[in-house]
């Protein structure tokens, strides 16, 4: 029998036990939640994104948009920047050493009035019938120019009466509410109704509870310039470029551009649409076009809308286009440019060349009563600059384009290679069919680019200005032979044109620089026997805008005026055209204001010239 004191001994040898086993299994229990944390951390830092890869749109396979989500998904993937949490942890350090940044990861960024009594056309509008938007429209007695003021656009109606001339009433247009109307695009320009009660006005808008750029159009009942007020207002998905209004229908341009890896659930992250927001629907893939070689994932959307209740007639998007979009008479002309590869041609009886160019194609939209109706798609050799570059007349497309081409290869015996480099050509393109059935291309001095174009509106014939640095040709055009173009020019004239403009009794208007981009050149052309020669130009130390809406143009009465900037002061310069040359009519001093904003128009004998400077409003007897 064991003693009180082995039983202690027992008793104390079986508690240390225990403990040891209770540390022990303690320890182990830590350990064990030590590794499962350890195990999860790692997992957590380490297992790839689950979105690495492209998604594949397998889902929406039976989709009418599936062709053009895919390219879509194509154009705009990208990956994630790190391939984990770790990397994302620590990207500091790998971007510090060359690490795992990905190139291209930043995101895709988000271009006939109705008759009245009253009504009176102030803007110089490239086609007969066929109304453009601007800041400044006018009736016979009120002027109306829009501004911007204190994050609003502001609507200002001025008096045309002469010496009593003054500014009526100004009207701070209001947003929706969660729409903000600014800070992101200058574009917004206005119409006038032919009674000249109702101002439109086609503004960007971007909407906070959507994340969206809209156009909004915005319609001001302006019978009362004394109480202005909004009366309707539409919206269009995308970012607004330009208008027109022609019998009773305005033609809305706006640009919508898909954000990378959207999501395809939501068809308002890569479609454009129309209604109003919270309520708006897809345009259906029939009214899309999506060209074979789409290169940016953004469209050129065209929309219809009446001019009464600005109801949406119609509407069509271009995938992968530009901003340049010229309208005549009866359609709609939308082009994108591209580059053509391995282009392949005879180079005499035995050999062949092959280059790569430059090329545009245009889509052409027929509009009849605000229905649209796609017709077909031309493509010309080189790049347009912009919407005076095209022009319809008989049926026929005519296009002015600067060429660029290289990378020339030869095979065989070749003779007569085809020339390399920069220049300019002259096509035209017959509607019937989209064929090209006139062709003027290299005629201009070697390295030069098209730096402007006017077709005449009377006349078979186009001026085109190509210039290097600061020298350039005048060309002359004629146009009534697609078979046989010709022309006549000008040589070699210091300076270039930014603009064409053509001008009282068959003469043309240069606007441009002279010696440099400080010295204003404003030249004077005309045809005279087999040549063109400059009548005359008037040269002066100043900048002025390159925006044509800026220029006030006179032709009944000669007169071509502007705003320009002088050593620091603010003029409103206009010359006079007096038959032989141009001479001085007036340079008032201005306030400081900016001249792409000034406008003008002659009424009555009085020049009225409204400007968003302090003074903002103008009024001088000539």
């Amino acid at each position: 029998m064991k003693t009180y004191r082995e039983r202690t001994d027992d008793i104390l040898a079986r508690a240390e036990g225990m403990r040891k086993r209770s540390r022990r299994n303690t320890l182990i229990s830590v350990l064990a939640v030590c590794l499962a944390a350890l195990c999860g951390l790692l997992l957590l830092l380490f297992v790839p994104y689950a979105n690495a890869e492209m998604p594949t749109l397998a889902e929406y396979r039976g989709s009418d948009y599936y062709p053009l989500m895919q390219k879509i998904n194509t154009l705009t993937y990208r990956a994630p920047k790190y391939k984990n949490n770790f990397e994302a942890l620590t990207g500091w350090l790998q971007d510090l050493f060359g690490g795992y940044g990905a190139a291209g990861d930043a995101e895709a960024p988000n271009d006939s009035a109705d008759e009245g009594d009253d009504y009176f056309e102030v803007t110089d509008n490239q086609v007969a019938g066929v109304v453009e938007g601007d800041l400044f429209k006018a009736t016979e007695s009120t002027l109306f120019y829009l501004t911007w003021e204190g994050g609003s656009y502001v609507l200002r109606a001025c008096s045309a009466a002469g010496a009593d001339s003054d500014v009526l009433a100004e009207y701070t247009i209001p947003a929706d509410e969660g729409a903000r109307t600014g800070g992101y695009t200058d574009r917004a320009e206005i119409y006038l109704s032919g009674d000249g009660d109702t101002v439109t006005l086609f503004s960007p808008a971007y909407v906070q509870s959507e994340g969206q750029l809209y156009t909004q159009i915005t319609s001001i009942d302006v019978s009362d310039p004394a109480a202005m007020q909004l009366t309707d207002r539409v919206y269009v998905s995308g970012s607004y470029i330009s208008s027109r209004k022609t019998d009773g229908t305005f033609l809305l341009i706006s640009h919508f551009a898909v954000r990378n890896n959207p999501d395809f659930a939501d068809e308002a992250q890569y479609l454009p649409q129309v209604g109003t927001p919270g309520d708006m629907h897809s345009l259906p893939m029939e009214d899309i076009v999506l060209p074979d070689g789409a290169h940016t994932a953004r469209y050129t959307v065209v929309c219809s809308l009446a001019e009464e209740g600005l109801a949406v007639e119609d509407a069509y998007a271009f995938f992968s286009y530009t901003d340049t979009v010229y309208v005549s008479e009866n359609n709609i002309f939308v082009a994108r440019s591209h580059d053509l590869a391995g282009q392949v041609i005879a180079c005499g009886a035995e050999g062949s060349c092959s280059y790569s160019e430059d090329r545009t194609e245009i889509a052409c939209l027929a509009c009849e009563g605000g229905a649209f109706t796609y017709r077909g798609t031309a493509d010309v050799p080189g790049t347009v600059k912009d919407q005076y570059s095209l022009d319809e007349r008989n049926g026929q497309l005519r296009v002015v384009t600067t060429l660029y081409r290289w990378g020339l290869q030869t095979e065989g015996n070749v003779s007569d290679p085809p020339p390399l480099g920069t220049n300019a050509g002259v096509y035209i393109v017959d509607l019937a069919d989209f064929q090209t059935v006139g062709a003027l291309e290299w005629f201009a001095p070697q390295g030069e680019r098209v730096m402007s174009a006017r077709f005449e509106k009377e006349e078979d014939l186009v001026w085109v200005c190509t210039a290097v640095e600061f020298t350039d040709p005048v060309f002359r055009i004629d146009l009534s032979d697609p078979a046989n173009l010709t022309y006549t020019e000008t040589g070699t004239v210091e300076g270039y044109s930014h603009t064409l403009i053509d001008f009282t009794d068959g003469t043309l208007l240069g606007i441009g620089y002279g010696e440099s981009t400080w010295e204003l050149k404003i030249e004077l052309y005309e045809k005279q026997g087999g040549e063109v020669v400059s009548l005359d130009a008037y040269t002066a130390d100043e900048t002025i805008s390159t925006d044509y809406k800026a220029y006030f143009i006179d032709r009944e009465n000669g007169l071509v005026g502007m705003q320009v900037y002088n050593g620091g002061e603010s003029e409103y310069l206009v010359l006079a055209y007096d038959g032989y040359g141009l001479t001085e009519a007036l340079r008032l001093p201005m306030a400081d204001g900016d001249y792409d904003n000034t406008r003008a128009a002659y009424i009555g004998g009085w020049l009225y010239i409204l400007s968003d400077d302090e003074t903002g409003f103008y009024a001088v007897q000539l």
